[in-house]
This record gives C-alpha cells, structure tokens and sequence, in this order.
C-alpha cells in the first residue's frame, strides 16, 4: 500500500469519524438519559476525539512521506522518515491509540450497565449482573493503567524513544520490545473477550423493547470478531517490524492500518443505534409534513369561483401533537 492511496482513504475516514459520532451526539441531546448513558456518551466522545487526533497525525505524516520520497533515494527517504518528529508522533499516536481503544470499551461497558443493570428488575435471575459488569469495568481500568505505566515508564529517560542513535532507540523503546507489545496484545484481546462475554450470558433473559437495541447488541458481537483480528494483524505486523535489521515501512502501514480498522468497528458499532433512530426520526416526521399538507389542502379552500360571501370560508385547523414521537397528528376544526 502506498503513501498517496493510504492518504487518499484517510481523508474519508476522517470526516466519517467527525460525521457518524455527530449523529449519535445529536440523538443523546434529544433524548433522555440516565447517569450511565451520559458516562458512556463521555467515554466515546473522547475516544472519538483521540481518534480524529490520530487521523490528522497520520494525513500529515503520510503528507511528509510523499514529500520526501520524491526528494530523495529511497534508503535516504527510510532515513528522513526515522528522525526524532516522527519517532515523536509515532509515541504519541501509540498512546493515543491505547486511550481511544479503551475509551471504546468502556462506553460499551456503561451501556451493558444501563442495559443489564439499570433497566433490569432486582431479582435474583438478575443477581450476578451487577457482578460481572463491575468485574469487566475493574478489569479493565486495570488493563489500561496497567498499558499506559508501562508504555510512558518502559525507557527511561522517556526521551530515548526518539533517540536519534539507532541502537539506543532499539534497545530502549517499548514500540521494540516483544514483552510489552505481547502483554499489551493479551490484554486488548481479553477485554475484548471478557466485554462480549457479559451479553452472550445474558441475552436469554433479556426483553429488548426495541429493533435500534438489538442492532446494538449485535453489532457489540461484531466488535468481539473484528476487533481481536484486527488486532492479531497488528501484532503480526509489530513483530515484523522488531525482527526486521530494517525498517519496513509497508509492514508500518499496514500496521496502521489496521489499528484504525480496530477503532473504527467500535466507534462505528456504537453510534450505528443512533444513527438509526435519527434517520427513522427524519422520516416519519417527512410523512407526517406530507400527511399534514395533504389533510389542509382537502379541508381548505374556496367554493365556486373562489369569491363571494358565504361560499369558499376557509376553515381553519389547529394541530395537537401527542409527546410520543409515534403520535399521530390530530386535527381539530375550530370556526
């Protein structure tokens, strides 16, 4: 894959990602919330923002990358993209990719809480729930603390992530150490395991009043397929890279690649409920515009000629709209 078609896909994907959480931002403004709604709508909104930040950071390194390419040979181009701005963002885009990955989780863990927990009668078919959500969300914060210390505390001085002396880099710095890029793999895809866990347990007692919630949780098992691949594919690419004497710089796209692949399924399968209800919002309220119009232009209008007294009074109409977005329009005729 090279740098000017992994652009050209990037730029996309990055309206896309300020376009779909608008979307579900705009349906959580209009609608009533509970106290774990409103923690998971903050969790994905930053984690949306973590990714925006990611994306803008990839466009302008790949930017520079066609730049330099076409200025220079390739091994001296290999060179240039090694030097300490790049190794910088490199850091910050891994740590970067950590929150927002996590932040994904734990928007699906406030949201089985609401699901599992809040909605759900305190019987005892429903003992164990508050359990295993609290045990999933314990495990992890503690997965995320856990890959945060050991990213910013692994090179010490932190600085030596970006050494320009190569041997020095390579034996510091944790994006080169197969330990913590292993354990980091391990915890991502438990999480991932122990988060989709909770609702194939739970889903034969569950009594969901709504197709937008079903579409949630079955695309919640979408992230438990597509997330773990995708991150096995950046730990493949990851150890390449380390066992590689050299730099491979198609191994690193794709490694990018796939760690948007990762992100962009949670932050998709999160806002697509959304995304369905404001759609299904916009349409019933273009019918019921096209019902209303067409309801006035039976009942209003003149008689014979369209004059003269007594004949063509227009009859005037007062809608009652019920709270309930399904309500149907009633009309009332006053004089």
């Amino acid at each position: 894959m090279q740098p000017r078609g992994l652009l050209a896909a990037y730029i996309p994907i990055t309206l896309l990602t300020l376009l779909i959480p608008a979307l579900h931002l705009y349906q959580h403004l209009h609608s009533t919330r509970t106290r774990s709604q409103r923690v998971s709508t903050a969790l994905y909104t930053v984690g949306v923002l973590c990714v925006f930040a990611q994306n803008l950071t990839d466009i302008a390194t790949l930017h520079d990358e066609i730049r330099i390419r076409a200025a220079l040979p390739s091994l001296f181009a290999d060179l240039a993209m090694l030097a300490p701005k790049y190794l910088q963002r490199l850091i910050a885009t891994g740590l970067v990719y950590y929150t927002a990955l996590w932040c994904f989780k734990g928007a699906f863990l406030s949201f089985f809480w609401y699901l599992f927990v809040t909605r759900r009668p305190d019987t005892k078919a429903w003992s164990g729930t508050r359990v295993a959500v609290t045990a999933a969300a314990a495990y992890t914060g503690a997965s995320y603390v856990t890959v945060v210390f050991a990213y910013t505390l692994g090179c010490r001085p932190f600085a030596a992530n970006w050494s320009a002396d190569l041997s020095v880099l390579v034996a510091c710095s944790v994006m080169f150490s197969v330990p913590y890029n292993t354990a980091g793999f391990a915890l991502d895809v438990s999480t991932d395991i122990f988060i989709v866990m909770i609702p194939l347990v739970l889903i034969s007692r569950l009594q969901l009043r709504t197709r937008a919630e079903w579409v949630a949780l079955l695309f919640v098992f979408t992230i438990g397929i597509v997330s773990p691949v995708a991150a096995t594919v950046r730990y493949v690419s990851i150890r390449r890279i380390i066992q590689e004497p050299q730099v491979d710089f198609q191994v690193l796209r794709v490694l990018n690649l796939f760690s948007s692949v990762e992100y962009w399924t949670a932050l998709v399968a999160f806002a697509l409920p959304s995304f369905r209800a404001v759609l299904g919002r916009v349409w019933r309220r273009r019918r019921k515009g096209r019902k209303r119009s067409a309801d006035e232009s039976e009942t209003m209008g003149g008689g014979e000629g369209g004059s003269g007294r007594g004949r063509g009074r227009a009859v005037r109409l007062s809608y009652i709209s019920m709270p309930d977005e399904e309500a149907v329009t009633v009309p009332l005729p006053t004089a």
